[in-house]
C-alpha cells in the first residue's frame, strides 16, 4: 500500500513539475485569441501550474496595438472550492481579477493612473465590473476617469484635460449616466449603448450630446455604430486648433 501511495504522489509531483506548461498557456490563449477576433503577441518568459509571465505583450495590430511591457497571471485553484477570485492579471498599474458567478465569468478591474503609449502624456483610471457569459456582457458597473488624453481628430491633435463617468450595464445594455469631457470641445453625455464584444466599433449609440466650443453651443444626438459616431465628432472638432 505504501508504494502504490509513494508512486501516486511520485506521480502527481512528475506531473506538476514536468508538464509543458509554456505549451498548455500558449494553446490556452491561442483559443481566446479565436474566440474574440483580436491578435495578442507575447512571448512566455516563465510558466509553472499556478503562475505565467509574460512579455513583449501586443493586442491588436499596428499603430493602434495596445502594448505592455510585462503581465503576470495568477491562478487561484481554491477559488473553485471558496468560491473566491480564480485567478488575477496584473501588470504596471493595472489589474483584473477572474470570478465565476453563477455559470459566468465575472471580471473585477481597477486601473490606476494608468499610462501606456496609446494614452500619449495621459493617464487612465477605471474601476468596476463587468459579467460576461458567451459573447455578452451580461451585466456591470463603470467608472472611468481619463486626463491630458491627447488624441487625433480631424487630422489635429487635440488634448482633453478629463474625461469622466460612470454608467450600468443591463443585459448587454451600456447605460451611461454622466460622461464629461473637458477641452477645447466641452461635452456632456447620457444615452445607451448596445455592445458588441466581437467588433466593439460596431456596438450601437443612442446618445445625447451637449456641447460648448466657446461661445458655440447646441446638442447632437448620436445614432448609430460607434465608428458612425466617432466620425460625427470628429467633424465637430475639425475647427479646433491643434494642441502645441
Amino acid at each position: 500500500m505504501k508504494k502504490i501511495l509513494l508512486f501516486a504522489v511520485s506521480f502527481v509531483v512528475g506531473l506538476y513539475l514536468f508538464l509543458p506548461y509554456e505549451t498548455l498557456y500558449a494553446r490556452a490563449l491561442e483559443g481566446l485569441t479565436r474566440r474574440v477576433r483580436v491578435p495578442i503577441g507575447y512571448e512566455i518568459s516563465d510558466a509553472s501550474a499556478l503562475k505565467a509571465v509574460f512579455t513583449d505583450v501586443s493586442v491588436g495590430v499596428g499603430s493602434e496595438a495596445l502594448k505592455l511591457g510585462e503581465v503576470v497571471l495568477r491562478i487561484t485553484p481554491l477559488g473553485y472550492v471558496l468560491r473566491g477570485s480564480l485567478g488575477r492579471v496584473t501588470t504596471e498599474g493595472a489589474s483584473v481579477q477572474v470570478f465565476r458567478k453563477e455559470g459566468l465569468v465575472d471580471l473585477v478591474f481597477n486601473l490606476d493612473k494608468f499610462r501606456n503609449r496609446l494614452l500619449g502624456e495621459g493617464t487612465l483610471t477605471l474601476k468596476g465590473h463587468v459579467l460576461v457569459g458567451g459573447d455578452q456582457v451580461k451585466d456591470g458597473r463603470i467608472e472611468l476617469l481619463v486626463k491630458d488624453l491627447k488624441v487625433p481628430a480631424a487630422g489635429n491633435g487635440i488634448v482633453l484635460k478629463e474625461v469622466s463617468g460612470n454608467g450600468d450595464i443591463d443585459n448587454g445594455r451600456l447605460l451611461i449616466k454622466d460622461l464629461t469631457v473637458k477641452g477645447p470641445v466641452d461635452l456632456r453625455a447620457t444615452g445607451t449603448v448596445l455592445l458588441n464584444l466581437k467588433a466593439p466599433d460596431m456596438s450601437m449609440l443612442d446618445i445625447s450630446v451637449k456641447y460648448k466650443m466657446g461661445a458655440l453651443q447646441g446638442t447632437q444626438k448620436l445614432k448609430g455604430t460607434v465608428k458612425s459616431a466617432l466620425a460625427s465628432l470628429n467633424a465637430l472638432t475639425a475647427a479646433v486648433p491643434a494642441a502645441p
